[in-house]
Protein backbone atom coordinates (compact mmCIF):
# COMPACT_ATOMS: atom_id res chain seq x y z
CA UNK A 1 0.00 0.00 0.00
CA UNK A 2 1.03 3.31 -0.80
CA UNK A 3 -0.07 6.80 0.60
CA UNK A 4 0.44 10.27 -0.88
CA UNK A 5 0.08 12.61 1.60
CA UNK A 6 0.70 16.99 1.93
CA UNK A 7 3.38 18.02 4.35
CA UNK A 8 4.16 21.71 4.56
CA UNK A 9 2.24 22.03 0.98
CA UNK A 10 4.27 19.48 -0.17
CA UNK A 11 3.51 16.29 -2.12
CA UNK A 12 4.80 13.34 -0.61
CA UNK A 13 4.66 9.67 -1.88
CA UNK A 14 5.57 6.55 0.76
CA UNK A 15 5.28 2.88 0.74
CA UNK A 16 3.36 2.09 4.26
CA UNK A 17 3.54 -1.50 4.37
CA UNK A 18 1.34 -5.05 2.79
CA UNK A 19 -1.37 -6.37 4.43
CA UNK A 20 -2.42 -9.78 4.38
CA UNK A 21 -6.09 -10.62 3.51
CA UNK A 22 -7.70 -13.34 4.37
CA UNK A 23 -11.31 -12.38 3.68
CA UNK A 24 -11.50 -11.16 -0.16
CA UNK A 25 -15.00 -10.29 0.61
CA UNK A 26 -15.51 -6.32 0.11
CA UNK A 27 -16.53 -6.39 3.49
CA UNK A 28 -13.09 -8.05 4.25
CA UNK A 29 -10.83 -6.42 2.56
CA UNK A 30 -12.28 -3.34 3.98
CA UNK A 31 -11.58 -4.13 7.93
CA UNK A 32 -8.48 -5.59 6.85
CA UNK A 33 -7.91 -1.71 5.17
CA UNK A 34 -9.51 0.59 8.29
CA UNK A 35 -7.34 -2.25 10.52
CA UNK A 36 -3.91 -1.55 8.88
CA UNK A 37 -4.76 2.59 8.96
CA UNK A 38 -5.74 2.30 12.48
CA UNK A 39 -2.24 0.57 13.29
CA UNK A 40 -0.96 2.99 11.23
CA UNK A 41 -2.53 6.10 13.28
CA UNK A 42 -5.18 6.71 10.89
CA UNK A 43 -8.45 5.94 12.18
CA UNK A 44 -11.61 5.29 11.25
CA UNK A 45 -12.80 8.35 12.34
CA UNK A 46 -10.30 10.33 10.29
CA UNK A 47 -11.27 8.75 7.16
CA UNK A 48 -12.99 11.96 5.94
CA UNK A 49 -9.26 12.93 5.13
CA UNK A 50 -8.92 10.00 2.88
CA UNK A 51 -9.44 11.73 -0.70
CA UNK A 52 -8.48 9.00 -3.18
CA UNK A 53 -8.30 4.98 -3.24
CA UNK A 54 -6.87 3.38 -6.64
CA UNK A 55 -7.20 -0.03 -7.23
CA UNK A 56 -7.07 -2.87 -9.70
CA UNK A 57 -10.49 -3.67 -11.28
CA UNK A 58 -12.27 -6.41 -9.84
CA UNK A 59 -15.77 -6.17 -8.95
CA UNK A 60 -15.19 -6.76 -5.23
CA UNK A 61 -13.08 -3.88 -5.54
CA UNK A 62 -14.89 -1.34 -8.51
CA UNK A 63 -18.22 -2.62 -7.82
CA UNK A 64 -20.88 -0.14 -8.03
CA UNK A 65 -22.63 -1.19 -4.98
CA UNK A 66 -20.96 -3.27 -2.59
CA UNK A 67 -16.98 -2.75 -3.77
CA UNK A 68 -14.62 -1.38 -1.36
CA UNK A 69 -14.69 2.19 -3.30
CA UNK A 70 -18.17 2.17 -2.56
CA UNK A 71 -17.92 0.84 1.15
CA UNK A 72 -15.04 3.54 1.73
CA UNK A 73 -17.01 5.91 0.29
CA UNK A 74 -19.97 5.81 2.75
CA UNK A 75 -17.26 6.58 5.78
CA UNK A 76 -15.84 9.20 3.18
CA UNK A 77 -17.64 11.77 0.90
CA UNK A 78 -14.97 13.22 -0.62
CA UNK A 79 -13.08 9.82 -1.57
CA UNK A 80 -12.76 9.27 -5.18
CA UNK A 81 -11.43 5.22 -6.32
CA UNK A 82 -9.79 5.40 -9.57
CA UNK A 83 -9.16 1.99 -11.76
CA UNK A 84 -5.41 2.13 -11.72
CA UNK A 85 -4.14 2.96 -15.22
CA UNK A 86 -1.28 0.54 -15.71
CA UNK A 87 -3.66 -2.32 -14.56
CA UNK A 88 -6.72 -0.62 -17.13
CA UNK A 89 -3.18 -0.70 -19.70
CA UNK A 90 -2.32 -4.26 -18.90
CA UNK A 91 -6.43 -5.33 -19.31
CA UNK A 92 -6.31 -3.31 -23.19
CA UNK A 93 -3.00 -5.46 -23.98
CA UNK A 94 -4.16 -8.51 -23.24
CA UNK A 95 -7.34 -8.05 -24.69
CA UNK A 96 -6.16 -6.72 -27.41
CA UNK A 97 -3.58 -9.61 -28.08
CA UNK A 98 -6.05 -12.24 -27.82
CA UNK A 99 -7.49 -11.10 -31.41
CA UNK A 100 -4.12 -11.11 -32.74
CA UNK A 101 -2.96 -14.86 -33.60
CA UNK A 102 1.05 -14.04 -33.29
CA UNK A 103 0.65 -11.96 -29.97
Amino acid sequence: MYVKFLVNGEVNVAFVGNEYITDSTAAGIEMALLYFLTRKGISAEHLSNVYGLGTDGPPVMVGRHNGVGVRLQRRSQHLIQVHCVAHRLNLAASQAAKDIAYC
